[in-house]
């Protein structure tokens, strides 16, 4: 068992004994390993992301960066971080730069997985970003099958499909979009908050239909096999699963804004209006290669662009925690926030519950101080 895992299934996608599984639990991701299966050929290993996830992303070397949305509504509705990534899909979907993308499905309990769309009218039937950590690079394998594809994922992912094309000699193949890190938000914790706001379990019933961040609230949407209809706001899921819901490897990891990929994006949360009680916001997007950029300015007849001057300093303005965390990271912070996770065992407590929030609440004021400071040296 391996206690450093984030989950992504890209070691038990290559194993040649299919001697691993990646298994969650209530503590988290670890891959399980079966010693009388294994022959020790070390794939799983060269491929394992986790030691590169240490390494802090150096934004001082951040160039482009723009801040916007789509400009058809129908997919901001129906999409994440201003339906930037859906654009970005369909556009090199349309433009024959792509003949297949690994993005993110869900299966009959919500878990969610990697695997390949062929064709344009498919995106936004998985837009949304379904926010916790997954098994999205257990359909590795499918690369091989094509001629040129996207992947998009979370920074881990991005980190180790990057192992997986340098092993197998497909670095040609791949165009890369990276999500800004959601802090190691777990199905176990998704499973929970589903059940306390909805009664419904999902790793119990059956699910039809399941939408992450959908219409103008961004409600969690599930539909199950009978036709009930559950919904929750996505804001609250986060208000209450952030931090008390995490791996203890994405604790520790450095990684926020994929700034290895292509083209990385994310919630602009330092540039939302509201409007009759509702948040506009828009995602920013940095284009962290040449090939990047270029994708980036062949997307304006699609997106709303507004190219900024300081790109590094509004990426970090632009996640005020998860900068803090991964940018700044405290020590100290960082331990406090791994026994907080302890506390999510008594969340169904309300009385204990508003003491946990209020002691995470003074964890996170610092790392948002710790933002300020990281944002200083950045002017």
């Amino acid at each position: 068992m391996d206690k450093e895992c984030i989950g992504c299934g890209l070691c038990e996608a290559m194993c040649h004994k299919k001697a691993i599984r990646i298994i969650e639990d209530k503590d988290g991701s670890f891959c399980d390993r079966n010693t009388e299966l294994c022959d020790n050929c070390g794939v799983c290993s060269k491929l394992c992301p986790v030691e590169q996830l240490k390494e802090k992303e150096e934004l001082s070397q951040v160039d482009t960066v723009a801040i916007g949305r789509s400009k058809d509504e129908h997919v901001v509705t129906n999409s994440a971080s201003g339906g930037i990534v859906s654009e970005t899909l369909m556009h090199l979907f349309r433009t024959g730069q792509i003949d297949a993308a690994i993005v993110a499905f869900f299966d009959h309990h919500a878990n969610i997985y990697g695997d390949v769309i062929e064709n344009e009218g498919d995106v936004l039937k998985h837009s949304g970003s379904y926010y916790h950590t997954s098994n999205q690079l257990i359909n590795v394998k499918k690369i091989k099958q094509y001629n040129k594809l996207a992947v998009v994922g979370l920074p881990c992912h991005i980190d180790g499909i990057k192992n997986y094309c340098k092993l197998t000699g497909q670095m040609d193949k791949v165009i890369t979009i990276s999500l800004f890190c959601t802090i190691g938000r777990t199905y176990e914790g998704f499973r929970r908050f589903i059940k306390h706001e909805t009664g419904f379990d999902v790793a119990k019933g059956e699910v039809r239909d399941y939408q992450s961040r959908i219409g103008d609230r961004k409600l969690i949407h599930i539909e199950d096999d009978k036709g009930n209809v559950y919904e929750c706001p996505d804001e609250k899921y986060k208000f209450t699963m952030d931090f008390f819901s995490a791996n203890r490897t994405c604790l520790e990891c450095r990684k926020m804004y994929g700034l290895s990929a292509d083209i990385s994006v994310g919630d602009a949360w330092h540039k939302v209006n509201e409007e009759n009680g509702v948040k506009q916001k828009r995602a920013i997007i940095s284009a962290n290669t040449k090939y990047g950029e270029v994708l980036l300015g062949t997307l304006r007849e699609s997106l709303q662009l507004e190219y900024v001057t300081n790109g590094a300093y509004e990426l970090a303005s632009s996640q005020r925690y998860g900068t803090g965390l991964k940018q700044f990271h405290n020590e100290s912070i960082v331990r406090r926030l791994d026994k907080i996770r302890c506390l999510r065992k008594l969340n169904d407590n309300p009385l204990l519950f508003r003491v946990s929030c209020r002691l995470r609440g003074k964890l996170l004021d610092k790392l948002g101080a710790d933002t300020e400071k990281v944002k200083d040296q950045l002017r």
